[in-house]
């Protein structure tokens, strides 16, 4: 039981409202430049649906992810470049495929090492689809599995905190300085349009009030348009790549045209922490507790590898550590986080090749761990 209960709709939105705002303020801060707004208002949401204030699911949050969220895709994306995101995205493919590989590898360590009963060796396939694609492989992969759905729960209930932890580990490591030091330095702007979070937001929301609501209008426009596309096409799973597309196409067509409506991108940065705030939502601990610990070293042990493996390679190839970390939440986590971060960090640049990267994530995942589950079964 909570406070606010799920069917209140009004008071939810108040309430994701005012963490929306106290992130972006806080953030102003001297912790909270080291933490970020994303991170912030991560922890706001954890916070408060822990001391039983929210609810840990309602359709309003589901709202925020399946509509919101893809109409702030495009308010990144006016000035992105063909050019500039087939470099982007090809070059950071080697990073993408160590990170994948560090998934795999350590999932087969993990199946090894770690006990989680009889299934072990099912449950490191289901993983490795799930930080390679997201939750939607995780469920595909179990369920082709034939895996106990109460072990479903658990582990989807791990996941998510697993997830979560990850996503706040790379949102403060380039305030690290033992590890920022050690990749080249970060380019002070990423493109025309990466204007600091004060700037960009005075811009957006005060400053040039009539772009941003075109931005706006046409970021809704694509949206609508690409839901009918991806209804018509049976591909709800692909909404994401048709918006991204179809930004893509206008903005390349119209480069002059779509410049103007740059002012709308603060309006994308509000939207996206109001999807960190949901991740940290999704972090209930009291059902994590309840359902017990047995899966948390399983999957630590393959986010380490993954870890490892793209922060090794990042360093020899010399990446960026901006880059590194787009790449590693589009492996992980899919391209709506890997998104959300290259925006609400500013990274413009890395935003689109994180969506593509993400995308190719999801197509990929199923295969690759089904593949998995047959060669463990072959060494068993």
């Amino acid at each position: 039981m909570t406070v606010i209960e799920a069917n209140q709709t009004v008071l939810l939105g108040v309430v994701i409202v005012c963490a929306v705002a106290a992130s972006v303020v806080l953030e102003r801060w001297r912790f909270g430049k080291v933490l970020s707004s994303a991170l912030i208002a991560m922890m706001l949401g954890m916070l408060l649906v822990n001391v039983r204030l929210i609810p840990d699911s309602a359709p309003f949050y589901g709202f925020i992810y399946s509509s919101l969220v893809p109409i702030a895709l495009p308010l990144f994306l006016y000035e992105a470049e063909w050019k500039r995101v087939a470099t982007e995205a090809g070059q950071l493919a080697k990073l993408f495929a160590a990170g994948a590989v560090g998934v795999l590898l350590g999932a087969m360590l993990a199946a090894l090492i770690v006990d989680v009963g009889e299934n072990s060796k099912d449950w490191a396939s289901v993983f490795a689809a799930s930080y390679v694609g997201g939750t939607v492989n995780f469920l595909s992969v179990a369920t082709s599995l034939e895996l106990p759905e109460k072990e479903i729960a658990v582990a989807l209930a791990v996941d998510t905190i697993a997830g979560m932890t990850l996503l706040a580990f790379l949102l403060v490591l380039p305030v690290v300085k033992v590890i920022a030091g050690l990749f080249p330095q970060e380019i002070g702007s990423m493109g025309a349009d990466a204007l600091d979070p004060e700037s960009r937001l005075m811009d957006s929301m005060a400053v040039k009030a009539t772009s941003a609501a075109m931005g706006l209008a046409v970021s809704v426009t694509i949206y609508v348009l690409s839901r009918l596309v991806a209804q018509g096409i049976g591909g709800e799973t692909y909404l994401t790549l048709i918006v991204t597309a179809i930004t893509l196409v206008l903005a390349n067509a119209y480069p002059q045209t779509m410049s103007k409506l740059r002012a709308s991108y603060g309006l994308g940065v509000l939207i996206m922490l109001a999807f960190f705030f949901i991740v940290g939502v999704s972090a209930n601990l009291h059902e994590l507790r309840e359902s017990g610990l047995d899966f948390v070293l399983f999957i630590a042990t393959i986010i380490v590898c993954h870890l490892i493996a793209i922060l090794s390679i990042a360093r020899i190839f010399g990446f960026r550590l901006s880059e590194a970390i787009v790449v590693s939440c589009a492996c992980a986590m899919g391209p709506t986080v890997a998104a959300g971060v290259a925006g609400s960090k500013r990274w413009i640049n890395l935003v689109t090749p994180g969506i593509v990267l993400g995308i190719f994530g999801y197509a990929t995942a199923n295969f690759l761990g089904l593949a998995l589950a047959r060669t463990l079964g072959v060494l068993d």
